[in-house]
C-alpha cells in the first residue's frame, strides 16, 4: 500500500507541477472494459485519466468509470513489482496489439503519453525502507512490552 501511495504521490506531483489537470484515480474506482463482447471490471492500483478523455465522459460514465473511452485510450500501462524489483511496460501500437517490455528497475519516462513524468524507483526503495523500519521498530517496542523486569 505504501508503494501504491508513494507512485501516486509522484504522478499527483506531476500533474499539478505540469498543469496536466488530468484525473488520478486508485483501485477504489473500476474500469469497464468490453473485451471480446464481454463486460470485464479491472480496477489498476493507480490511474490517469486526461483532461480531454475525461471531459469527453458523460456524468454516469464519470461517477461510475464504465464505458469504451477508457479501453480505446490505454496506450500505456506499467506493471511496478518492488519485491522483484521489476517494471513490465505495456504500450498499444498503432495495430491495436498490446505488447509488453522488461524494463528491470529503473527509472520509467512516461514519454509521449506523460510528458515529462518520470517514476523515479529510488524513492520507491525509500518508502519500502522507511516502512521495513517502522515495521521493524513496531515490532522491537511490542516485544519490550512484554518483557519482565527482574
Amino acid at each position: 500500500e505504501a508503494v501504491v501511495h508513494e507512485i501516486s504521490r509522484q504522478l499527483r506531483n506531476w500533474n499539478v507541477y505540469t498543469h496536466q489537470n488530468g484525473i488520478i484515480t486508485t483501485s477504489q474506482g473500476g474500469f469497464d472494459f468490453d473485451i471480446s463482447g464481454r463486460q470485464t471490471i479491472r480496477a489498476p492500483d493507480i490511474a490517469f485519466i486526461s483532461k480531454n478523455i475525461y471531459r469527453s465522459l458523460d456524468r454516469q460514465q464519470q461517477w461510475t468509470f464504465k464505458g469504451q473511452p477508457y479501453f480505446a485510450s490505454v496506450d500505456l500501462g506499467w506493471l511496478v513489482d518492488p519485491k522483484n524489483k521489476q517494471i513490465y511496460i505495456y504500450r498499444r501500437r498503432v495495430s491495436g496489439v498490446v505488447y509488453r517490455t522488461s524494463h528491470g528497475w529503473n527509472n520509467v519516462n512516461g514519454g509521449s503519453i506523460l510528458p515529462g513524468f518520470t517514476l523515479e524507483v529510488q524513492k520507491i526503495d525509500d518508502t519500502i525502507s522507511q516502512e521495513s523500519s517502522e515495521s521493524s521498530s513496531e515490532n522491537d517496542e511490542i516485544i519490550s512490552s512484554h518483557a519482565r523486569r527482574w
